[in-house]
């Protein structure tokens, strides 16, 4: 009897030390994991070109828990992502002009994150099944499909909202997947010369560009019954807008509908949080550059 005891006594022991054990590794894979988010070191620093000088590995490894996605596909992400800010993926060796693209438009934080894991991906898609003619699509210039690949000088992400609002109308009036594909309307603007080095997308595009991609091209006027006219029509309008709501310089977006209370529809190529919302068409003609309409041959 005592040694069944004895014998019930050590299992009750080992199994105490083998609960203390687990609880041990999984505080220290907590402890490790926050470090990594607030930007602690690994294996070495980080000089201004995101090389690591101590391991002799590039900026890419030393993202480790941010952007290779390890922690993404669980609750740990989720409850620390809110941590990641603009001055950690700068020590991490983000780009300086993709860090202040996330602070201008925070609803990137994915694409941001994902840069070091994603940028040479070049992955293969068709959007013939997303789209439906007749509807205006709304697509987004950071999409991770093309936002990391270059228009010309910079990143499709950074600087492609005119060739993504263009794809939007194209894609709605024709369902041409093909000519109207956002990368492909970006090369053709490169191409053709629609796009200035150091200044980004020029409005020789909306016009002439647009009538070589097979649309017809209206010019609206920038007042309320000229708007009103052409989006009840079900053709859509693209603008330029300056400083404003859109954007701090210079922007690009698609107005699709205006509703009674003349309220506009609008996608915008680098918010969904502004596309779902409304407009009124007299605020957003107030910070109009330049309208253009479209439609097709019936």
């Amino acid at each position: 009897m005592n040694r069944k005891r004895t014998r019930i006594k050590r299992i009750i022991m080992l199994l105490i030390l083998l609960a203390a054990a687990c609880a041990a590794i999984y505080c220290g894979f907590m402890v490790y994991a926050m470090h990594v988010l607030r930007g602690g070191a690994g294996t070495g620093m980080h000089s201004a070109e995101g090389k690591t000088q101590e391991s002799g590995t590039d900026g890419a490894a030393e993202t480790s828990g941010i952007a290779d996605g390890s922690m993404k596909n669980g609750g740990l992400w989720q409850e620390l992502e809110v941590r990641i800010t603009a001055e950690r993926l700068r020590a991490k060796g983000y780009p300086d002009d993709l860090v202040e693209f996330y602070e201008r438009h925070p609803e990137t934080r994915e694409f941001v994150v994902d840069y070091f894991a994603k940028k040479d991906n070049h992955p293969y898609y068709d959007l013939s099944g997303e789209i439906t003619k007749g509807e205006v699509p709304l697509l987004l210039q950071w999409d991770e499909r093309w936002g990391y690949e270059m228009y010309s000088d910079e990143m499709m992400a950074l600087s492609g909202c005119g060739p993504t609002s263009l794809a939007m109308v194209g894609l709605g009036l024709t369902g041409d997947t093909e000519t109207f594909d956002p990368l492909a309307v970006a090369r053709f603007a490169v191409r053709e010369g629609c796009y200035e080095d150091g200044v980004g997308t020029s409005w020789a595009l909306f016009s002439e560009g647009a009538e070589m991609l097979g649309l017809r091209v209206h010019m609206v006027a920038p007042v309320e019954n000229a708007v009103r006219d052409f989006l009840d029509s079900g053709n859509p309008v693209i603008c330029s807008v300056g400083p404003g709501d859109f954007t701090e310089a210079g922007h690009f977006i698609v107005l699709t509908a205006i509703d009674a209370d003349g309220n506009v529809t609008v996608r915008d190529p680098v918010s969904p949080a502004r596309s779902k919302k409304t407009w009124p068409v007299g605020r957003i003609l107030g910070q109009v550059r330049n309208l253009w309409g479209y439609s097709v041959e019936d």
